[in-house]
Order: structure tokens, then sequence, then C-alpha cells
């Protein structure tokens, strides 16, 4: 193949079409090339270094195929990649931090591989779409940095061992589908936090003049500034989201957790009943979503929450008692079909609601509505005094006789005569 026909090529694209071997470091010399697609083949051994040298590239896939070695630190030089799709190999060694001049690329696929390591901090990429880095080995922090990535639409770090992780905040997107079951995999929120728990890492790290352990987190109802507690405090928040399915029974596992907010999606089903093992939560919030059934009687277990919102949901039955959930306010239960305190509407004896034919039984003889034993002791009390003093006078002449003597007096005495 002449090099004249090398340096002229700008598409290649051998997709699917089950060729083997290794990848020749002669692809280098595709000096004008801009696409470069070879994935879906069967490709072993490493990566060329020489593609860092294709300047003008700016889609290269070398997806699924069995590519081992480590991650060419060249590729840090293609500064107009726009995709790099190199997911389904058995790449190993940690991801170079090189990624600072790639500022126009938007998908980063190195999904299902054996990377290890942290995520390196100049991934946070203002034009990134799409970052999936699932099912390898990567540990440590989430960089601060992805705060950059504001037009993010895909971000999956499933599969890895992101143990440190203390603060989930998605709110305000337009996420969907249900919330995962592997949320439990969180490790860093199933336990009470302790600043021991971390080792060999910079507390006080700066990014762009922001303190790391830094964060306005909506919870409690508000919006709270975080400094350099955070590593105590663990939040999930995924509020305002278009999520669905039921709260997985899963999240419950999640015993460190400080604060939950799941408001604003469409999630049903019920409250887990196990919620009650989430002994450290301070503030949950479910509010306006479509969770039904009853509150389960658990939630009396969680002693250090302050800030509790299930309002606009379709929960029934009778609020548990207990002294925490009844001196929240009302607004904390309205838009359901609940009853009981600190509800202003009372549960008929079996604990549902009380209907609008209450009065009566299936058979007509119901036991009517609730007696407010308030208003009968007032009204036996004014018959009985009524009836002390004027009955008297009625049944007993003597005492009948005196008394109009003396109104009789008394009213002389007033008029002068």
């Amino acid at each position: 193949m002449s090099k004249c026909f090398l340096a002229s090529l700008e598409t290649l694209g051998l997709r699917g079409n089950r060729l083997s071997g290794q990848l020749t470091e002669q692809l280098g010399e595709f000096e004008s090339i801009q696409t470069l697609d070879l994935g879906n083949n069967s490709f072993t051994g490493p990566i060329p270094v020489s593609l860092g040298r294709l300047s003008s590239l700016t889609i290269l896939r070398l997806d699924n195929n069995k590519l081992t070695g480590t991650f060419p630190l060249s590729f840090g030089q293609l500064s107009n990649l726009d995709v790099l799709v190199m997911e389904n190999n058995m790449l190993e060694g940690e991801i170079p931090d090189c990624w600072m001049n790639q500022p126009s690329l938007q998908v980063i696929n190195l999904g299902n591989n054996n990377l290890s390591g942290t995520i390196p901090g100049s991934m946070g990429l203002w034009e990134v779409l799409s970052l999936n880095l699932y099912d390898n080995a990567l540990s440590g922090m989430i960089p601060y940095s992805l705060q950059n990535c504001t037009r993010l639409i895909k971000l999956d770090l499933s599969g890895n061992n992101l143990s440190f992780l203390h603060i989930l905040d998605l709110a305000d997107n337009e996420f969907s589908g249900g919330i995962p079951t592997c949320i439990d995999n969180l490790t860093a929120m199933s336990s009470e936090s302790k600043l021991t728990n971390f080792s060999g890492e910079t507390y006080y790290s700066y990014f762009m003049g922001v303190f790391m352990e830094s964060a306005l987190l909506a919870t409690k109802g508000s919006e709270f500034q975080y400094d350099t507690i955070l590593s105590l405090f663990s939040s999930i928040d995924l509020s305002n989201n278009q999520l669905s399915g039921q709260v997985p029974e899963e999240l419950t596992s999640l015993a460190g957790l400080r604060s939950l907010n799941l408001s604003g999606n469409h999630l049903t089903g019920v409250i887990p009943s196990s919620i009650g093992k989430m002994g450290l939560l301070e503030s949950l919030d479910l509010s306006r979503n479509g969770l039904s059934g009853e509150i389960p009687l658990s939630i009396t277990h969680l002693n250090f929450l302050n800030y509790l919102n299930l309002s606009f949901n379709n929960l029934s039955g009778r609020i548990p008692v207990s002294t925490q959930l009844q001196s929240f306010s009302s607004s904390s239960f309205v838009g359901n079909e609940l009853c009981g305190l600190p509800l202003p509407k009372n549960c008929t004896a079996d604990g549902g609601n009380p209907g609008p034919d209450s009065s009566e039984g299936e058979d007509g003889s119901g036991s009517g509505p609730e007696i407010n034993w308030f208003y009968v002791s007032v009204a036996l009390g004014f018959i009985v005094g009524f009836w002390g003093s004027c009955g008297t006078l009625i049944f007993k002449k003597s005492w009948r006789v005196a008394y109009f003597r003396f109104v009789a007096e008394m009213w002389r005495k007033v008029s002068g005569s």
C-alpha cells in the first residue's frame, strides 16, 4: 500500500469483518484520516502508540475486540477527537490524566475493561455528552471536575469500586427509568462515616479554585453549604427527574445515609417496609410521586429524623403513632388519603378514613359517627346545674315562697318605692 494512499485516506471502516491478529504501527501513517472504525473484530495485542500521531482523527472505534495492554498515553495528543469508543476489550492499568488537550471530545466509552486506579480529573470536559466507565476496577473518589460536564446526557460508572462515594447529586435533570437495585454497592453510605476510613487522600484539594470538600446540597427542605465535613455526610438527591418504578428495597441497606431526596419523580409502589433500618437518616423527602399503600410502621425507628415530606402521593391509612411523626407539620402529609395526627382527619376504629356513609354499616345499623364527649359533658353539666337550682324551687313550697319574697324585697329597694 503506497504512502501516498495512506496519507490521503480520510475514512477507514472495517467494522464487523472477523479480522484478527495485532494492529500494526503503520496505522499511524494515515495522516489525513478522520474516522477509524475497527470495532467488532477479534484484534489482539496492544493498541499501537502511533495512533497518537493522527492529528486529524475525530472518531476512533476499537470496541468489541480482544485488545490488551495499557491505555496509550499518546492519545492525549488527539486534539480533534470527538468520539472515543474502546469498550469490551481487556485493557488494564490506569487511565492517564491527559484529557485536557481534547476540548471537543463528546463521547468517551471505556466500559468493560480491566482499568484500575482513579478517574482522572481532566475528564471533566465541557463538551462531553456521554461518559461510560462501567465494569472496570476503578476506585477512589469521583472527581469534582465532573461538574464541568454541563452537557452530559449519560454517565455510567457502575460495576467499579467507588467505595468512597458519599454524595450522589443528580437532581434537576431528565433522567428516566428505575432506580438501580445495585445502589446498595455504595459501601461508603452503608455505615456511619469516619475520617479514619480515608487513607492516602489529600483532604484539602483544589480544582479551579473550588474547595473540593464543599458542596451545596438540598436537604431538609432547604439548601445548605457543607464544607470540610463532607466526609461525615452522606446524601442521595435524585429529585426532579423522570424516574419511575418502585423504590428498591436495597436502598434501605444504606444505613449511614443522612439525607434521601427522591421527590418530584414518577415513583410508584409502596415505601419499603425496612426503611427503619436507615437509622442515621435526618432528612427524607418522597413527595410528589405516585407512592401508595400505608406508611410503614418501621419509619418510627428513624430517631434522628428532623425533616419529613411525604406529601402529594397516593398513601392511605393511619399515620403511625410516635412522638416524632406527630411533631411534624401537617404539610408533610397533605395530598394523600391519610388520617390521624398531625392531620385534622380522624381515623375509624380499624385505622381507615371515615367514609361519607360511616354512620351506617352495611346492614344499616352501623356504629354511627364518633361521639365528642366534651360537648356531652358540657350539656350534662348545664342540665344538672339548672335542675339542681330550679327544681328545688318548683317542688319545695317553703323555698319557693322565700325566694320570691327575697326577689320582691330586692326590687323594692332598687326602685326606691
